[in-house]
């Protein structure tokens, strides 16, 4: 392993560590790839509430989609005993990931979608939801959670900067643009590339 290290055919975990837990005590194991390295979830466990189970998805694949500089995303569920969870994460690519509220585990209830937006790209608005008509007016992040596919469930967001964002169809009208639920408020303008104000949420 050594000789593989040494000639780039391998890479060492971070301070020998190849394993263990995260930040919401769910275990990980470090990956190396020609894309980038970094720590994945194995189990992603259940919470409380919808939006606790799409915070801790964006906190755990976050760090897996700037490293790689993949969008990555997933669902949220409910199970059967009110609790919920997230599926692990698909790969997509530099812009865009899937999108299919039906890819649950049998007998759970669609709760919602995450996704991540990889690494900082000038070519992109990173900070923020994609607004409907971006990638060659495709219905982007807001326009797959307006739409009835998503069944009027919330969509969380993970950034370059390591925000966490929410944007729920019910609050629509109020938050048009989603709104921060971890990290700083998103202030348009052109130091941060962005151009629409994302608030904190109430």
């Amino acid at each position: 392993m050594i000789g593989a290290v040494q000639r780039g055919a391998a890479a060492r975990c971070p301070n020998n560590q190849c394993g263990g837990n995260n930040q919401y005590n769910l275990p990980v194991q470090f990956r190396a790839t020609t894309a980038g390295s970094y720590y994945s979830v194995l189990i992603p466990g259940t919470w409380s509430s919808a939006t606790d189970a799409g915070e801790v998805a964006v906190g755990s694949t976050n760090g897996e989609s700037i490293a790689t500089n993949r969008e990555v995303s997933g669902n949220i569920y409910r199970l059967k005993n009110g609790r919920y969870s997230w599926t692990l994460p698909s790969t997509g690519d530099a812009a865009s990931s899937g999108f299919n509220p039906d890819a649950i585990p049998p007998g759970t209830t669609y709760a919602g979608n995450y996704h991540d937006h990889g690494a900082f790209d000038p070519n992109y608005l990173n900070e923020q939801f994609s607004l409907m008509g971006c990638n060659g007016g495709q219905l982007c992040d807001i326009g797959n959670a307006l739409s009835g596919i998503n069944r009027g469930q919330p969509s969380f967001l993970g950034t370059p900067s390591g925000r966490t964002e929410l944007y729920d169809p019910a609050n629509a009208n109020a938050l048009p643009f989603g709104c921060v639920l971890i990290g700083p408020a998103v202030v348009a303008g052109p130091e941060n590339g962005s151009i629409v104000d994302v608030p904190p949420c109430p």
